[in-house]
């Protein structure tokens, strides 16, 4: 039985940072190198969450999303540029709106990092769940008070 849940294409772009990380470390160095590896890496970042928000993902489906984001926390945390480690530890964050119950999901957005990000940004995720519905009701219902959204941001559109 593989328990690597980490789906291919996690593997070949973990594998393609930690290569391109080795060869550009004997070709630039200092701030240079942090630079082009921040401009590399802020642009995957930006991609695996458009990525999650055009996505309908199921609590299973979150169990690989969570050990993808894991994996690719990892690499970053090698490069060991506190910019990046930041943001993909607020990725991997994220990445567990996938993963908790309905009835959990509103502790998950009111406490630690999450309760710091946009309410609307965070909503977007949410949407991107296939229990989508649940989801919206628990968390509406345990009156999720710092979420000032508008009727507009509340309707999901079918994907």
């Amino acid at each position: 039985m593989n328990l690597n849940l980490q789906t291919p294409t996690c593997t070949i772009i973990c594998d393609f940072l930690y290569t391109m990380y080795s060869y550009m470390e004997r070709c630039l160095d200092g701030v240079n190198l942090e630079n082009v590896i921040i401009e590399i890496c802020v642009n995957l970042h930006g991609n695996i969450l458009e990525h999650l928000r055009r996505s309908v993902i199921s609590i299973p489906g979150g169990l690989v999303v969570s050990k993808n984001l894991g994996a690719f926390l990892d690499v970053i945390n090698s490069f060991k540029i506190p910019l990046l480690t930041t943001m993909y530890d607020s990725l991997r964050q994220i990445g567990n709106i996938f993963l908790v119950r309905p009835e959990n999901l509103r502790n998950l957005l009111e406490e630690g990092l999450l309760a710091r990000l946009d309410a609307k940004f965070l909503w977007s995720f949410v949407m991107a769940r296939a229990d989508y519905k649940q989801a919206k009701s628990e968390v509406l219902a345990g009156g999720f008070d710092r979420m000032t959204l508008s009727q507009g941001d509340l309707i999901h559109e079918e994907k």
